[in-house]
């Protein structure tokens, strides 16, 4: 009776250490409940380091991490009523915020559970903060974004997306990566089939670039021939003096980004019972595609190329799919272009 005490005692120690920061990362305590089950776990499987990163050996010990230069902007997750496994989207972030050559982590937890459920920062946002619930397990989780760009780094307030999981356990969190950073990495530990509990690692953002001094004012105040304006009386005739002011003429041409075009669709099977789906086209960027649907279902994808574009199909969405005519719909710059196309 006495053992069991102490080992009761001993599960709040495992799962509540205090948060370890450094000048550049961040990782926080972890999300979760001390239990004797997620205690159990500890036994089997790789190491892990609670104020840092699961260091793994098997497939899904994680850590789900971003390579170096880039940030969390999405996060696949695949869960029932509890969560089965979680992988980080990763990207560059442009100027403005944009969302350039995407990659996928490693799969932190049971890659082969539950459903597959897609959380994804708008453009010009990064994920920066998570909470949960958690009882044995993690049974729910959920991501904030943050609105960032080079001029003015991190700003706004946190937008918290839509949870993915079931309703059971009790809150915890949440975590919010310290100003200045955002999230690069989950890391954690399975317990059994699902999550028993997980961490969040964030790094410092890149630096702010201050906006370029505008030059209007000295423009303004000369004319193509280099006088002062209003100096003589042959000063540039008015239309001349706007183009010189910085106000650009209509020419009647507005310059379009040219939109994908679908052409075939070719597929594979995976392990799990999914489906790989190659769609090729015209003009896929990587910077400007921001989803992929199949039958109307959002799915993880990769661009491959300006030519491909790679999707991933659970097993029960394809199911339900014609290959015949499969319902594709990939938004690009905002825009959405749809195709019924038949497997090859």
């Amino acid at each position: 009776m006495k053992s069991s005490w102490t080992l009761v005692a001993f599960v709040p120690a495992l799962l509540a250490p205090a948060s370890a920061l450094t000048a550049d990362s961040w990782t926080s305590s972890p999300l979760g409940k001390s239990t004797l089950l997620n205690t159990a776990s500890y036994g089997a499987g790789a190491p892990v380091n609670l104020v840092g990163t699961v260091t793994g050996m098997a497939t899904g010990a994680g850590p789900s991490a971003c390579p170096n230069g880039k940030y969390v902007v999405g996060v696949e997750i695949r869960s029932g009523t509890l969560i089965d496994a979680m992988r980080v989207e990763c990207a560059k972030l442009g100027p403005n915020g944009e969302h350039q050559d995407r990659t996928q982590g490693a799969w932190l937890g049971n890659e082969r559970g539950g459903n597959v459920r897609i959380m994804r920062c708008p453009a010009g946002q990064v994920v920066t903060a998570s909470r949960a619930r958690a009882g044995d397990f993690v049974d729910q989780v959920s991501f904030a974004c943050r609105r960032w760009n080079a001029a003015q780094g991190l700003h706004g307030s946190l937008s918290w997306q839509p949870a993915h999981g079931g309703s059971g356990g009790e809150p915890v969190g949440p975590v919010e990566c310290p100003d200045g950073m955002a999230m690069t990495e989950l890391g954690g530990r399975k317990a059994g089939s699902y999550i028993g509990f997980f961490t969040v690692s964030c790094k410092k953002l890149p630096p702010t670039q201050p906006t370029a001094p505008s030059t209007t004012s000295a423009q303004n105040s000369q004319n193509q021939t280099g006088s002062a304006v209003g100096s003589s009386p042959t000063s540039a005739p008015s239309a001349a003096l706007s183009i010189s002011q910085g106000v650009q003429l209509s020419t009647g041409r507005v310059s379009q980004p040219v939109a994908p075009v679908l052409k075939t669709l070719s597929s594979k099977a995976i392990a799990g019972g999914n489906v790989e789906l190659t769609i090729e086209g015209e003009s896929f960027a990587a910077d400007k595609i921001t989803r992929v649907e199949v039958d109307g279902t959002p799915v993880p994808y990769r661009v491959i190329s300006p030519t491909r574009v790679v999707a991933t199909v659970s097993q029960h969405v394809w199911t339900k799919v014609n290959p015949q005519s499969v319902p594709i719909v990939v938004t690009s710059g905002g825009q959405r272009i749809s195709k019924q196309l038949s497997v090859r």
